[in-house]
């Protein structure tokens, strides 16, 4: 089992700058929950890419989300894999879509991220934690997992069910 994430917090000048540094967690087998997050499916559907989110125990606006690759082969993944959508509000002549959630680090923040593509052996797992920075607003969510195939370029997207959050 190899599980890394690491966090580099770098103080420079008037400001503080946090370096970001997110390296995918990669996982054959028996994975051990992030701390905070409550135990989560260990296996995913065969043949696809699946995505499982609970909400953190700890923190009230962050969930716990882990992607299984169901698949037979490894799939490429980079640091910022995982994106938490919003669910925009909804007008009369506007159909709410979901949106890229834009998380607002606190002032003098800085958020970079370094980590080339990694890969997800099949039957490994990805965990994380998002929001990353601070709990998001009430709303209507979803989590999307973006990868890629050894034999495409493209990058694919699996998309969580909708759920609140408070």
């Amino acid at each position: 089992m190899i599980r890394s994430a690491l966090y580099y917090g770098v103080v420079a000048g008037s400001g503080m700058f946090l370096l970001l540094t997110i390296l995918p967690t990669i996982v054959r087998s028996s994975p051990t929950p992030l701390p905070g997050c409550p135990p989560l499916p260990e296996q995913g559907q065969t043949n696809r890419v699946s995505i499982h989110i609970v909400k953190a125990l700890d923190v009230p606006g962050v969930v716990c989300v882990r992607a299984i690759n169901g698949l037979d082969e490894a799939i490429g993944i980079e640091a910022l894999s995982m994106k938490l959508q919003k669910r925009e509000k909804k007008w009369w002549w506007r159909k709410g879509q979901f949106r890229d959630f834009k998380e607002t680090p606190p002032a003098g923040i800085l958020i970079g991220t370094t980590g080339g593509p990694a890969s997800l052996l099949a039957g490994g797992v990805f965990d994380e934690r998002l929001p990353r920075l601070s709990p998001a607003s009430p709303g209507t969510y979803r989590v999307c997992f973006r990868y890629t195939l050894p034999q495409m370029a493209e990058k694919l997207e699996t998309c969580s069910e909708e759920f609140t959050l408070p």
